[in-house]
């Protein structure tokens, strides 16, 4: 859907959620509840031990409540401090009542899970207290295991790309989290080209009113060597990698497979299951 959520297995069972859904506007209808919660119990987990807040924006936070209230995270993870709604500050207490951790995470902060190292690569401390625009502030983060890279971007826009799209180090299969739910604002062609997705996985709802992801951001991925992957038009979007290659599935029947050895896009196919 529009907002975002991203479950992390790694290799030895531990768990990260990065964001945890929401509809970005008002509505009684409870997406951490109603949806987030209920993948996580069908994973097999009944507490998680991380949960990473990319930004305050309501369509990345609106499920955290309840997610945090039954699955009783040993850490949460932020970035900048946003302004400390009602909500956030609930969320705050619920963590730290249930002895976990709150925890601010900021550009160059990493740790190692199950051997998986998880990188962030903003926002930087010094660059805070001069941002404007919220999505700017997103917490970036980068699970890199072997041959293998995934970008999580929450909504990041042009001046953060053009930061870090020189910076972050090259990866022979990597899977980008596309910024921004595919808008405009964000996936200049520098930043594409930089970053050199093997997979793009958008995030959207299906005829959202934000017209996302843009046409011309799909064709950026595309000339790039991307395969593009949406949930408006696939459903749940789930990633396996064994550290040498990656495995793509979706809910509604599409499976990639990508190796490290592959030089080439076009050596790949999609195909769909035939499973019944």
């Amino acid at each position: 859907g529009q907002g975002d959520a991203s479950l992390v297995r790694f290799p030895r069972g531990g768990t990260l959620l990065v964001d945890a859904g929401g509809l970005g506007f008002a509505s009684s209808f409870d997406i951490g509840d109603r949806v987030v919660a209920p993948v996580i119990r069908d994973a097999g987990f009944y507490r998680l031990d991380r949960v990473a807040l990319t930004h305050g924006d309501p369509d990345h936070v609106g499920g955290a409540g309840s997610v945090i209230e039954e699955f009783r995270p040993r850490e949460v993870w932020e970035g900048i401090p946003v302004p400390r709604s009602g909500a956030l500050t609930a969320l705050r207490a619920e963590t730290l009542a249930s002895g976990g951790r709150w925890a601010n995470v900021y550009a160059g902060d990493r740790v190692s899970v199950d051997g998986v190292e998880v990188l962030a690569w903003h926002p930087a401390r010094a660059d805070w207290e001069r941002q404007k625009v919220r999505n700017d502030d997103s917490l970036v983060l980068e699970l890199r295991w072997r041959d293998v890279s995934i970008l999580l971007t929450g909504d990041i826009g042009r001046p953060v790309e053009a930061a870090l799209g020189p910076t972050i180090p090259a990866a022979p299969l990597r899977v980008i989290k596309v910024p921004h739910h595919g808008s405009l604002t964000s996936s200049t062609r520098e930043f594409v080209t930089a970053i050199r997705p093997r997979v793009a996985v958008v995030s959207a709802g299906r005829a959202n009113h934000f017209g996302h992801p843009a046409p011309e951001v799909l064709e950026r991925y595309g000339a790039a060597g991307a395969e593009v992957f949406r949930t408006d038009q696939d459903g749940a979007i789930t990633v396996d990698s064994d550290g040498a290659s990656i495995e793509v599935r979706t809910f509604l029947g599409r499976h990639l497979t990508l190796g490290a050895s592959t030089a080439h896009h076009d050596d790949t196919k999609v195909t769909k299951d035939t499973k019944p």
